[in-house]
């Protein structure tokens, strides 16, 4: 899906300079010069992030009380605010009025990017819970599954609710979004949940991003702070953050991470009575007739549709499967049954035909080997294989494709073909 960015400034070269570089970098820039466009954009696009000037010439509204109505819109939009006479105390009042951050004008792009990324990252894992808990049918805080170990996860969590640093750690697509926000809930905690994304970070300013004046740690003191992807802060890091705690009591810390040989021996020893391993579905197989039946369920919903059954036999092949990418493959695999099934029961034919489809070897390009490449070529090659994935699991169809990605289909096609894939 893509990130709708809404940039508000009386001067058009600032407007147009900003929507350059928003869309070079893969955003999706939307302009406006005063209040009523601003409010008009707003309602329209709803974007993930503003970028608004406080003083704005031929507008009813300046920034602050425009930023005012952004918020008793949507209360949990990050809105960075932006001035060429700005002070203290403008900053602070704007910080007040419920503005995720300050910036004096003239800024580093840089700057102002990293500042963007924060703000998504911040948001990034209430929405991956709010789609999971929908996906999941985890409601009330209760995970979905029959095994031990979802017993002793809930366990788990009750018993970690009230140390002040956790660390979760597990395989990609475990469930580690939806331990941490139950872990939350479980706290009973009034404090904010800010995350930080280490995936997400220039790596040669994480020290700034993380404890300058500015920075995450600095803006998230008396909060419930998240290191999503622990693993990718180098252990130097690792032990400035363990020594910032160790400092501060003020907030507590949940530390995310899918690799547990990557993390601080020492972060490891302090979390020793509070860490909590989320399972791959291969060692939870019990838990696939109840996980698979949720999803047909509510996915059925989300799509409009009839909600399908499943039979016995099908069950029985999904337990047999080697769950690779864990519930997100589960995920992927439902999605593809609700659209090219059509009768209203799902039998094992039909899993074992969309499952052999699928695991050909020519259809892994290998992460390891882009993650080995140079910036630009690795996101050429992430995007076909992005791309290629999704047009195999609609059937080459571009419509259903555009839809679930979130672009144009018009730019799809454009970028199917200068890409070379062969859909």
């Amino acid at each position: 899906m893509s990130v709708d960015i809404l940039i508000v400034d009386d001067e058009k070269n600032i407007r147009d300079i900003l929507a350059s570089v928003m869309n070079d970098e893969g955003y999706k820039a939307r302009v406006a010069s005063n209040s009523d466009e601003a409010l008009s954009e707003f309602n329209k696009i709803n974007p993930s992030v503003v970028i608004l000037d406080v003083w704005l010439n031929n507008s009813k509204m300046d920034g602050v009380e425009i930023l005012s109505e952004f918020k008793s819109i949507n209360k949990d939009i990050p809105v960075i605010m932006m001035s060429g006479h700005g002070t203290v105390d403008m900053a602070v009042s704007a910080t007040k009025k419920g503005a995720y951050d300050f910036i004096a004008k003239p800024f580093r792009t840089e700057a102002l990017l990293s500042t963007i990324a924060r703000a998504l990252d911040t948001v990034k894992l209430k929405t991956q819970v709010d789609i999971l808990q929908n996906q999941l049918g985890v409601g009330g805080g209760e995970i979905i599954g029959v095994s031990s170990y979802v017993r002793n996860l809930n366990k788990q969590i009750l018993k970690n609710s009230n140390s002040q640093i956790s660390l979760i750690f597990g395989d990609t697509g475990t469930g580690k979004e939806v331990v941490v926000q139950n872990l939350y809930k479980q706290k009973s905690t009034d404090k904010d949940l800010f995350v930080f994304d280490c995936n997400m970070q220039n790596l040669n300013n994480v020290d700034q991003e993380l404890f300058g004046a500015k920075g995450f740690i600095q803006k998230s003191l008396n909060s419930v702070l998240v290191f999503d992807n622990l693993q990718m802060l180098g252990f130097e890091v690792q032990q400035k953050i363990l020594d910032h705690i160790k400092n501060n009591k003020n907030f507590s810390v949940i530390f995310v991470a899918n690799d547990k040989n990557l993390i601080h021996p020492d972060l490891l020893n302090l979390c020793k009575k509070s860490t909590i391993e989320t399972k791959s579905l291969n060692d939870r197989i019990e838990d696939i007739e109840s996980l698979t039946k949720e999803f047909l369920k509510h996915r059925s919903v989300a799509k409009r549709q009839k909600v399908k059954e499943i039979d016995q036999e099908a069950i029985t092949v999904l337990m047999n499967h080697n769950w690779k990418n864990n519930i997100w493959e589960l995920l992927n695999i439902i999605d593809n049954l609700l659209i090219n099934v059509d009768s209203d029961i799902i039998t094992a034919q039909d899993v074992k035909n969309f499952i052999n489809k699928n695991t050909s070897s020519d259809s892994n390009i290998g992460m390891e080997n882009i993650l080995m490449m140079d910036l630009k070529k690795s996101r050429e090659e992430f995007e076909k294989y992005y791309l290629s994935f999704h047009l195999k699991r609609f059937n080459s169809n571009i419509t259903q494709t555009s839809e679930f990605i979130g672009m144009d289909r018009a730019a799809l096609s454009r970028k199917i073909k200068s890409l070379k894939i062969n859909g």
